[in-house]
Parts: C-alpha cells; sequence; structure tokens
C-alpha cells in the first residue's frame, strides 16, 4: 500500500508562515484556553467571539486550501478554481466537499456539524449586532472546551478518508524559537516526532522507516489522533531547553503565553 501523503495545508506556506489554516486553529487554541481560564465574563466573551471566527476560519480555509490543491492536481485552470472556491457558501463547503474531496463519504458526527453551524450562525450574529443582548446568552452557553476537538476532528476526518497525514499543530502544540522572541513557527511532523521522543514519548527514533510507521499508526486516522491527543493532555512540561544549541525550536503546550515560555523547558 502506498505512503499516505502530505495534506495540501502542509504546501501551502509562504514566507513569514503564512499558512492561513494554521494561523486560524492557533488562534482557536490560544482563544478557547484563554477564555475556559477567563476571570470574569467580559474577559470570557472577547475569547468566545475570537474563538468563533477562528472556528470557522480554521475550517473554510481548510476545505479551500484542500480543494485549490484536488482541483489542480486534476489540471483545472485557476479561473475556474477561484470561482469554485468564491460561490459556494460555508454550510455547501462543509456538507458536500468532503466527499466530493475524498470519494467517498466522510463520517463527521451529526453533533459535530450541528456545533459548527451554530458558532457559524453566532459569529454571523456578533459581526452584525441587533439592538437587544439575547447574544450574550449565546454565546455564554458557548462550550469553548469542545470547539478544539470539533474543528480537529472534521478536518483529520476528511484528511484520513483523503488518505493523508494530519499536521502535529492539529493537537494544538507549536514550536517556539528560542531564545528571545519565542516565536511561534512551523516545523513538520518528523521534528514533532522528535520533540515527543524528548518528552519521554515511545517514538523509534532514529530509524526512519519504523518512524513512518509510527506516524502511520499515530497520525493518519482521528482514532490516532483521539490516542495522542490524550496523551499529551497529561503532559504538564514542555519540550527542555537546549543550553548548547540556543536557537533549536522546541515544542510547547501554551507557546502564546510569554509569561509561560519564559520559565518552560528548564
Amino acid at each position: 500500500m502506498p505512503r499516505r501523503k502530505s495534506p495540501a495545508i502542509n504546501r501551502h506556506i509562504g514566507g513569514w508562515n503564512q499558512n492561513p489554516t494554521w494561523e486560524y486553529f492557533a488562534s482557536l487554541v490560544q482563544a478557547t484556553t484563554d477564555g475556559i481560564a477567563a476571570p470574569n465574563w467580559t474577559v470570557r466573551f472577547q475569547h468566545v467571539k475570537a474563538a468563533l471566527y477562528a472556528a470557522i476560519g480554521s475550517l473554510e480555509s481548510f476545505l479551500n486550501t484542500t480543494m485549490h490543491g484536488h482541483l489542480k492536481e486534476k489540471g483545472v485552470v485557476e479561473d475556474t478554481i477561484r470561482d469554485h472556491l468564491r460561490k459556494p457558501t460555508f454550510a455547501v463547503k462543509v456538507k458536500k466537499w468532503p466527499e466530493e474531496l475524498a470519494g467517498t463519504q466522510v463520517p463527521i458526527p451529526d453533533d459535530s456539524l450541528a456545533a459548527i453551524f451554530a458558532w457559524q450562525k453566532l459569529r454571523d450574529e456578533v459581526t452584525h449586532p441587533k439592538v437587544n443582548h439575547s447574544v450574550y446568552g449565546d454565546l455564554a452557553a458557548v462550550a469553548l472546551e469542545a470547539m478544539q476537538p470539533v474543528v480537529a476532528g472534521a478536518i483529520v476526518r476528511i484528511l484520513e478518508a483523503r488518505r493523508e497525514i494530519y499536521p502535529y499543530w492539529l493537537l494544538g502544540w507549536n514550536f517556539i524559537n528560542e531564545p528571545e522572541a519565542d516565536e511561534p513557527i512551523l516545523i513538520n511532523n518528523q521534528q514533532f516526532m522528535f520533540a515527543l521522543c524528548h518528552l519521554g514519548f515511545d517514538v523509534p527514533f532514529p530509524d526512519v522507516g519504523q518512524m513512518e510507521q509510527w506516524e502511520e499508526h499515530f497520525m493518519t486516522s482521528h482514532d490516532g489522533y483521539l490516542a495522542l491527543d490524550a496523551a499529551l493532555r497529561t503532559i504538564d512540561n514542555c519540550e527542555a531547553r537546549q543550553p548548547r544549541f540556543r536557537h533549536a525550536p522546541r515544542l510547547c503546550k501554551k507557546w502564546w503565553d510569554v509569561t509561560h515560555t519564559a520559565l518552560c523547558g528548564d
């Protein structure tokens, strides 16, 4: 059986780490984590609004990028691709495109789809606010802890159906660039596996063939995603610093928080 491919979202990278799906998903991780820890409702509402935009942006940018690559591989010209991406509504993309992209039905659970469309509706409400304040009741009801698993789960299921490998950052962790800026950076799944080895995971480093088998087991399916996500949630520490290699990137759980990155990995 041929090795699974890297997805289009891994190839859609420009200068300065430009990758729309990664940017939106990273924002989703930050907004949901900080929203859950918010000290009051005003701050929580700010994070909920940011999370709504980031959740829908993650899904739509993923679908657009994947469809662009799918049509380009078929030899479709750019003008036609552009029209195909621009004209359908978000609902059509979420409901119809996964099957078109995978060539088979993709089993995204009904409750996940219901949550996605509820978030889209609420995002539209806060974009065009009404006179009454009922929207704040809806914002208060948003389950922030469900947003990352639902969004990542939908993306991983589509990639699984396309026989593609999901990128490590869908697990919410990112690499930071030591030591001055702690800037989040995009790397590859191989570096992620090296980092997991440093964190104590049983990754068969440095045997390339066995590492590919490990990646095939844990990073090509929704079941593998759930297993790896559950294991990472038990880890409190980040990848250790390397004093001899000060600029070596390292994997970090709370990569956006400078008070965290200043101390983690010691």
